[in-house]
């Protein structure tokens, strides 16, 4: 559950690295970085790139036998990037010789599924152990020596970081990084009605949204911690949102949070689960901002809106505030999955 909280919270407000690594567009047609607003994007094939991305199991990407019957599945689950371990073991099984035939097959299948791949190094060390080191190194123990614990042993054949040898053994075959991000872990496991994959295939329809409106302060994350029953005010755009959290929800319910999306003048996006909004205008001019109109939708495969039903009444709070799930007592509109609606506001005084 937290996962999904987090991955809310950084499509709200990604920025993905400092701005000095955001570099003006070029036309090599090679991914790059530029600066929208406050936010840096990810730009590639000239579009603004989010990850939906899903982390295999560490022993899954070994094989390419075994990743064919993946590919269909991963797809299935809304992912567009999956994250897949590549070893050193196998990319120098001895030294000097490098065999790169998985890693190829890896990006051909990828791109024959269109995902995009993130490669994960299993190197020297791998969650402090060396179990992906290759056998030549593992088996030198003057060359590439270990640690020792507590008794002066090597208990784990865990090469010791205090040597240049151990630091720099497997930077010829892949170099040097340092990675900070997030995805769910062995996601061929999951189930198709697992709350992640619901919450991907809402981000997918949103994305165009999202990628518009990062770093122009027209978007805002929802993210209830325990104990909250509502978000102080957070300001979207020229208005303020008041965001409640609703109570008494199904047992087994979605986790609690979404975004707000300003995607026009007098128009929002609202997607997630368990909350509800009203807003308010902070510019001159008539006082109240009331809701005009409510409808629950989704966004088809090119992108246009889909209606599905105009809410008002029971399901609106008679337009008071919209709000997911729009009535507990219509379970059969759903009150336990996450949507999308669209909301108008209009202003009097």
């Amino acid at each position: 559950m937290k996962r999904i909280t987090l991955i809310l919270l950084f499509l709200s407000s990604l920025s993905m690295c400092p701005d000095a690594l955001a570099e003006p567009a070029t036309d090599t047609g090679l991914p790059h970085l530029r600066k929208q607003g406050t936010a840096t994007q990810l730009i590639v094939d000239g579009q603004p790139f989010v990850m939906l991305a899903g982390e295999l199991h560490n022993s899954s990407a070994s094989g390419v036998e075994y990743m064919k019957t993946l590919w269909p599945k991963l797809r299935e689950l809304g992912l567009n990037t999956v994250l897949a371990p590549v070893s050193w073991e196998l990319i120098e099984p001895r030294e000097g010789e490098f065999d790169f035939t998985l890693v190829d097959a890896l990006l051909e299948q990828a791109r024959s599924h269109q995902h995009r791949l993130v490669l994960l190094w299993f190197g020297s060390w791998k969650n402090g152990v060396s179990s992906y080191a290759p056998r030549w190194v593992l088996q030198d123990t003057k060359r590439f020596p270990r640690a020792l614990g507590s008794a002066g042993r090597n208990t784990k054949d865990i090469l010791t970081p205090l040597s240049e040898a151990n630091r720099k053994a497997d930077a010829a075959a892949i170099g040097r990084h340092n990675a900070l991000g997030f995805s769910p872990f062995g996601s061929e496991s999951l189930e198709t009605n697992h709350p992640v994959v619901a919450s991907y295939r809402i981000l997918g329809q949103l994305m165009p949204a999202i990628t518009a409106a990062q770093g122009t302060g027209r978007m805002i994350a929802v993210c209830k911690q325990d104990g909250d029953s509502k978000l102080l005010p957070q300001t979207i755009g020229a208005y303020r949102a008041h965001v409640s959290y609703i109570e008494n929800l199904p047992e087994r319910h979605p986790p609690v949070g979404g975004l707000i999306i300003q995607t026009g003048d007098e128009e929002f996006l609202m997607a997630g689960y368990g909350f509800g909004v009203c807003f308010e205008a902070t510019t001159p001019g008539p006082k109240s901002t009331q809701i005009s109109k409510v409808e629950l939708g989704h966004f088809d495969a090119a992108g246009r809106w889909v209606h599905e039903l105009r809410l008002n009444g029971d399901e609106s709070g008679a337009n008071y505030q919209p709000r997911i799930p729009p009535f507990l007592a219509n379970k059969f509109l759903g009150v336990d999955r996450p949507m999308i609606l669209k909301v108008t506001v209009y202003r009097h005084d």
